[in-house]
C-alpha cells in the first residue's frame, strides 16, 4: 500500500512553535503576508480576513445556468 508509509509518519515530527501555543500568548508574534507578491504571482485580488488571505479565481470555460440564468461566483 503506498499511503502507509505517509500514515505511519503522523505524529513523528517535532512539534512547531510550542513554547508561543503552550506560553504567555504575549510572546506570539502575528506572521505578515506579503498579499501584494501573491497578488503579483497569482494575478488576481485576494481578501483579507484575520490570518486569512483568499484568493477566489473564477473559471471561464464554465458556463452554469440554472433555469435559463446564468449563475456567476459573485452573487451581490
Amino acid at each position: 500500500m503506498k499511503v502507509k508509509p505517509a500514515v505511519d509518519l503522523i505524529g513523528s515530527a517535532a512539534p512547531q512553535h510550542q513554547s508561543t501555543l503552550t506560553g504567555n500568548r504575549s510572546n506570539v508574534v502575528a506572521w505578515a503576508m506579503d498579499t501584494a507578491k501573491i497578488t503579483q504571482i497569482v494575478k488576481h485580488e485576494g481578501e483579507q480576513s484575520g490570518a486569512v488571505y483568499k484568493i477566489t479565481v473564477g473559471r471561464e470555460d464554465l458556463n452554469l445556468t440554472e433555469m435559463g440564468a446564468k449563475i456567476t461566483a459573485r452573487m451581490a
